[in-house]
């Protein structure tokens, strides 16, 4: 990922947000064909950070659309990515496009997230950090998958 190609922004989130904005914010980004968009919160003992990185092309119109869906978000503009120290890291990803994440309980998530990132020890940081990437186009999946026959 080129950090020239990206603008990064500290985000301020008004103080109440409901998820159908939310979730529209979200659908902004996953239809944008910018990529690609980074999602980071921060936690250390005293606080919270979140941070959005975007193609530097597409900034400005992202940043008007994410504010169209969440009224009251704030977004200061960084000169650069902020350093963050690591001693240790974990890698999870996305196997298949035709298994969306559950959105129908985003109040529960956000909690216990928000909850992880602020229950930290003197010294303490932990980077949460979504990247999104190619825009995959929906596929639909069944609810069964047919038995797999054994090898002869």
């Amino acid at each position: 990922m080129t950090e020239a190609r990206l603008s990064w922004f500290a985000l301020q989130w008004p103080r109440d947000v409901q998820t159908d904005r939310l979730l529209g914010a979200f659908r902004v980004l996953a239809t944008s064909r910018a990529t690609p968009i980074v999602l980071q919160a921060t936690g250390t003992q005293n606080a919270v950070v979140h941070r959005i990185a975007l193609p530097a092309a597409a900034a400005e119109t992202l940043i008007e659309q994410l504010g169209g869906a969440i009224p009251g978000v704030g977004f200061a503009r960084l000169r650069q990515r902020p350093a963050v120290a690591i001693d240790r890291a974990v890698a999870v990803s996305m196997t298949t496009a035709g298994r969306p994440l559950r959105s129908d309980d985003a109040e529960s998530v956000s909690r216990a997230l928000l909850t992880a990132l602020s229950a930290l020890r003197p010294g303490e940081t932990v980077v949460l950090q979504w990247q999104l990437a190619v825009a995959l186009a929906p596929s639909p999946v069944g609810n069964h998958t047919p038995p797999r026959r054994p090898a002869r």
